[in-house]
């Protein structure tokens, strides 16, 4: 279980296009085969796309430990709105606050 401390350690910043193999082993993680090429033509549209965003959780030392996708739509029902389209931490370092982080 993270505590506050662990969480504190992460930092968060935005994709980068030199993340695209690491955001690539993370995809397969999750279920989704991808290649680092995936990633980096996903990573280019997506960055020329203000509704768009990808923060990166890094641990110390730069470690990228998960990925954060989120979309601002519009629902006829509650007007404008933020989605999460995907969320995964590396498996290796799961339990440590990682998603909450990047969530918050």
């Amino acid at each position: 279980m993270s505590t506050a401390a662990d969480e504190a350690k992460i930092r968060v910043r935005t994709a980068r296009a030199d993340d695209a193999p690491v955001l690539a082993d993370l995809c397969t993680q999750l279920g989704y085969p991808s290649t680092p090429k995936d990633l980096e033509e996903r990573l280019e549209t997506l960055f020329g796309d203000p509704d768009h965003v990808v923060f990166i959780a890094e641990l110390e030392g730069g470690r990228v430990a998960g990925f954060l996708h989120g979309f601002l739509g519009l629902a006829l029902e509650t007007g404008p709105r933020a989605e999460i389209l995907g969320l995964v931490a590396d498996a290796a370092v799961r339990g440590r606050g990682i998603g909450r982080r990047l969530v918050r």
